[in-house]
């Protein structure tokens, strides 16, 4: 009965059922061999270099979300700071803020997530787009016309806000933007 119960806490834990969602199936490339089994490997430097390569890629992924959250507003920020700082244990920062349930917490520490991941899905869109040669070849974009793409998909501002930013009336601000929109989106030929 103790390890039934165990095993019920553990899964209805939410920190665990966030560890349990990073690792899918569907995420792993080539899962048929994640699942066949780990083959040793007498050379321990493969496993450092792995290790080394995984804290990279983990450092360079918190650098890109301190790059993001000053840009959120103060409710995700204080949400995702919480969230790193207790390890997404969700009582601790119910406890914490005081007044709010763990559940709440948990709603809004997934929606927070969610627009996180939308503004970083965006600004590698951005990214790509911006770096694909044959865009910058064909299309001379004005600093403006980059700077309003800037601030509407990698920082996910309004009209309205980056008109406030910018100095600028909303309608220029939408004028520009389809300017240079319709620069960078390949025209459908007519016979």
């Amino acid at each position: 009965m103790q390890i039934k119960k165990a095993i019920h806490i553990f899964y209805s834990n939410p920190r665990s059922r966030f560890h349990r969602s990073l690792l899918q199936l569907d995420s792993i490339e080539n899962y048929q061999e994640f699942l066949a089994g780990y083959e040793e490997e007498d050379d321990a430097h493969e496993d450092l270099v792995y290790l080394d390569k995984l804290d990279n890629e983990k450092q360079h992924q918190l650098d890109k979300l301190n790059k993001v959250l000053p840009f959120l507003n103060l409710e995700h920020q204080l949400f995702i700071r919480l969230s790193l700082q207790y390890s997404f244990n969700y009582e601790r920062i119910a406890y914490y803020l005081g007044g709010i349930s763990d559940y709440e917490v948990s709603l809004k520490v997934e929606k927070t997530i969610a627009v996180l991941r939308s503004i970083l899905n965006s600004y590698e869109k951005i990214n790509k787009a911006i770096s694909n040669k044959k865009i910058i070849a064909q299309v001379e974009l004005t600093d403006e016309q980059v700077e309003i793409f800037r601030m509407r998909y990698e920082l996910q501002f309004s009209f309205e806000q980056i008109s406030k930013q910018l100095h600028l009336n909303t309608t220029a601000v939408k004028k520009i933007f389809i300017e240079a929109h319709s620069k960078i989106k390949p025209r459908k030929k007519t016979a």
